[in-house]
């Protein structure tokens, strides 16, 4: 399952789904960084009411994409992505990426209609990114999938994989933190497919990846997160941050990705137990990270 992975990862084809000529709009953002990373593969900006975008010819929609897609971002009202998924099923699209808000972080409507998307999803074999998710980036294969302005030029780090599923504020602290060396950094969204173990699972044998760090809201297959992880650990670090600790921020996780938060009781016992280093705030995780930005070899004992 994590090979399939490499089409978020490495594509070598990208649609943006809801192009935008407006500076600012998701669907332009999501072009436009594409373009500036210098992204190595080829970009088919998707719109029927345009022409093109910072100079890309505009397909009016998927079937005229003349190429293979491997990469569809879906910038697009909630109530068109079923029909969208279709088409890229039957385009042979293997990775989607949904930015919208408004499904199982929505109301019961919206629960249904992610149910919809993920059926539609699977009958064609496609895995899916969120939805409700700024993006990702991975600069070591110059690819920026964000859907917010980014700081140029993004300087590539020192082994760091960052997975979380709250957007903005990490990537605003990623771009003031140059110096701590992220070189893949994803926001999982409401995880309605692809989830923390997914992740675990492909960067815990990323060569390029040396320590692996973790934003957790609630878990989805906590049974496969805790088998993964335990491999990880004994070679990798990884360090979480587990949010919704109190009533209140367990509250703000349910109504954000439509996750519940279980007792973080029971998160501090499994961290222990699967070898997870965990920091308690944003200040502690920052300091954990720069220590094992500058010791990046475990010790061969338990002993710190």
């Amino acid at each position: 399952m994590a090979a399939n992975l490499d089409y978020f990862l490495r594509p070598k084809s990208i649609a943006v789904i809801g192009a935008s000529a407006t500076p600012g709009r998701v669907g332009y953002m999501f072009t436009a960084n594409l373009i500036d990373c210098d992204f190595p593969g080829k970009i088919f900006p998707v719109n029927p009411r345009l022409d093109e975008v910072r100079g890309i010819r505009v397909y009016p929609n998927l079937k005229c994409i003349p190429d293979k897609v491997d990469l569809a971002i879906l910038a697009v009202q909630p109530s068109a992505v079923p029909d969208i998924v279709r088409e890229c099923g039957e385009k042979g699209v293997k990775a989607i990426l949904i930015s919208s808000a408004g499904f199982a972080d929505g109301d019961a409507n919206g629960k249904q209609l992610e149910h919809k998307v993920v059926e539609i999803a699977k009958e064609h074999g496609i895995r899916i990114i969120g939805p409700n998710t700024q993006g990702y980036m991975n600069l070591d294969a110059k690819l920026v999938v964000l859907s917010m302005p980014t700081p140029s030029p993004l300087i590539k780090g020192r082994g760091l994989s960052f997975v979380c599923q709250s957007g903005f504020f990490y990537w605003d602290w990623i771009f003031r933190n140059p110096s701590l060396g992220f070189n893949k950094a994803i926001d999982l969204g409401n995880m309605c497919d692809v989830n923390h173990a997914d992740f675990l699972e492909y960067l815990g044998d990323d060569p390029e990846t040396s320590v692996i760090v973790l934003h957790i809201e609630g878990l989805k297959g906590g049974r496969r997160f805790m088998e993964t992880v335990s491999k990880i650990t004994p070679k990798k670090p990884v360090i979480a941050l587990k949010a919704g600790r109190y009533t209140g921020g367990a509250q703000a996780v349910a109504s954000h990705t439509g996750t519940l938060a279980g007792k973080d009781e029971v998160y501090d016992a499994a961290f222990r137990q699967a070898g997870i280093i965990r920091a308690m705030d944003m200040h502690e995780l920052t300091d954990v990270i720069k220590v094992f930005t500058l010791f990046p070899t475990l010790p061969d004992s338990n002993r710190v």
